[in-house]
């Protein structure tokens, strides 16, 4: 009987242990399980957009190419280079040296290619003249006999005038055939000459390369001891008056930003003397180049730049948008937002969120405008300590 009365006490001291705890420690517990969020009211503002884009590439339109010439006919070598990038240059300064020697050969062979075509130029004129000579005194002679044989019996004589006939249009072809083959060997010896002065002027222009106007050194694809072909380019030469240019590489949708209003600026960096300057100047659009998914911006600058810069990226700001601006970090699941509303419950008020469905309009990299879905002044939340779900009791980080 008291065994049975002892365990009856135990379990009594127990349950009124466990009341006691849940009387004082539930809320506590409550409160450490219920999430906390941070809330924000919806209000009216402007919304700043700017897109930074970072594929800048400087050009310029007026660039001057040095290329070897298409004539070389044989790979040369580069001898030396006296010139950096960016260096400024004056007309007839020394940009480089080419060694000409594998030219000689080539030069050597054209000039007695032009020889032989020579001479057998000369050779056929002295064939041609006398073989033409001969024809000459031939219908001479026959065109005598025939004004003899018109005064013999007509029969005979229309015989033999045939005949003669015959022979002189024969000497007349053999003539035109002589005078067309002439031209050939002509034509021969001339291509042999033009060739042979091509190279000669070749050689005598290519050892040397120098600057003609006066600007700076934009790119150079040579080194020294390089083997190069005809058509190599070799450098890329900015006149001093030439306009700088810059092609921004943006996305299809991107590109539909640059046919409103906005302002673009360019950001760089200017090296002078060992200290390098960042600079922001603005720049004006000319004109949006190509259909796919990358699209090009071509923009010029509004005031006079260095050469010798570094571009860092370009900014175009678009005008602010009015309306209803929330945090972007407020959007969850693409355009849905939690809205909060306090309630009253048998315990008090208590705070509940929402999830609503809402039309989202133009945003930056912080903010949102809604176009629809959401009052002003309602209180949506920002963020969270851990998972909400639609219905849910909430408490601020304060409570």
């Amino acid at each position: 009987m008291n065994k049975k009365r002892n365990s009856a006490i135990k379990i009594g001291i127990i349950l009124l242990a466990l009341m006691v705890f849940f009387t004082f420690f539930s809320s506590s517990i409550n409160y450490f399980l219920t999430p906390k969020v941070t809330i924000t009211a919806a209000r009216q503002g402007l919304l700043s957009r700017e897109l930074v884009f970072n594929d800048v590439e400087l050009f310029y339109i007026d660039h001057l190419e040095t290329k070897l010439p298409e004539t070389v006919p044989v790979p040369l070598f580069v001898g030396d280079v006296f010139v950096q990038k960016g260096d400024e240059i004056r007309p007839g300064d020394l940009l480089a040296i080419i060694d000409d020697a594998p030219l000689e050969d080539a030069i050597n062979t054209a000039y007695a290619e032009m020889k032989e075509k020579e001479a057998a130029l000369v050779m056929f004129d002295l064939m041609f003249n006398t073989e033409v000579s001969r024809i000459e005194r031939y219908i001479e002679d026959a065109t005598a006999s025939l004004r003899r044989l018109g005064r013999r019996d007509a029969e005979r004589l229309r015989e033999d005038i045939d005949q003669h006939k015959a022979e002189l249009d024969v000497m007349l072809e053999f003539q035109m055939v002589a005078g067309q083959s002439r031209r050939v060997v002509e034509n021969n010896y001339d291509l042999s000459y033009r060739k042979y002065n091509d190279l000669f002027e070749v050689k005598n222009n290519i050892r040397e390369i120098r600057a003609d106007v006066p600007g700076h050194i934009h790119e150079i694809n040579i080194t020294k001891n390089q083997k190069i072909n005809a058509g190599d380019l070799l450098f890329v030469l900015i006149p001093e008056e030439a306009m700088p240019y810059i092609k921004v590489s943006v996305s299809r949708d991107e590109a539909v930003y640059f046919n409103t209003p906005g302002f673009l600026s360019v950001e760089y960096d200017e090296r002078d003397g060992f200290d390098i300057r960042r600079h922001t100047v603005p720049a004006e659009i000319e004109g949006i180049t190509g259909t796919g998914a990358m699209q090009t911006v071509i923009a010029g600058f509004s005031q006079s730049i260095s050469h010798d810069i570094h571009i860092r990226q370009a900014k175009f700001s678009l005008p602010q948008e009015v309306g209803i601006v929330i945090p972007i970090s407020a959007v969850i699941a693409g355009s849905d937002v939690y809205t909060v509303t306090q309630i009253n419950t048998f315990l008090g008020q208590e705070l509940r969120v929402s999830r609503r469905n809402v039309s989202l309009g133009e945003k930056n990299h912080t903010q949102v405008i809604i176009t629809d879905g959401l009052e002003l002044n309602e209180f949506i939340v920002t963020s969270w300590d851990r998972p909400i779900k639609d219905g849910q009791r909430v408490l601020l980080p304060n409570d």
